[in-house]
């Protein structure tokens, strides 16, 4: 009886034991190494200057990181005064995977959404981009303000 009750006893401290220190001891990533993407991505904006007058097809460029690789960074731009924004596309990644950059504003005559040629008119603008990993994880998004000129003379775009 005293030996059922001392075995009863060292399997409820074993199961106890490998109820609580086990889950801490092992995490989800063990031997996986650097295989596993933990962290969310990394961007930053790095030019045209935050609120910087620009005219003509410009570059907006940056830095960007993550423990495993940022496999995408979508850009957009936003009119402050109309309120529209207009879907760039992916920016390039460098293939190192440590910078970013998108032309923006494009020049194109016959492009009849264009206004005199310009993709967009002056006035103040919003960029923003996200860049995502290979996981799916986003990084925080970031805005940036600019402003274009000499691009056209027409206000309503």
């Amino acid at each position: 009886m005293k030996t059922a009750r001392v075995f009863g006893v060292f399997s409820a401290l074993f199961l106890a034991a490998v109820i609580f220190v086990l889950p801490t001891a092992c995490s989800d990533n063990v031997g996986l190494g650097s295989a596993v993407d933990t962290e969310s991505p990394k961007l930053s904006i790095t030019s045209p200057a935050a609120n910087d007058v620009t005219s003509g097809t410009f570059t907006v460029s940056g830095t960007c990181s993550d423990d495993v690789a940022v496999v995408s960074i979508p850009v957009s731009i936003r009119k402050t005064s109309s309120d529209t924004t207009v879907d760039l596309g992916e920016a390039d990644i460098s293939k190192d995977g440590t910078s970013w950059s998108i032309s923006v504003n494009a020049y194109d005559l016959n492009n009849a959404d264009y206004c005199n040629g310009w993709q967009f008119t002056d006035g103040s603008y919003v960029v923003t981009a996200k860049a995502y990993d290979g996981s799916g994880r986003g990084s925080d998004e970031i805005q940036y303000d600019l402003h274009i000129r000499k691009g056209s003379r027409r206000q309503d775009r």
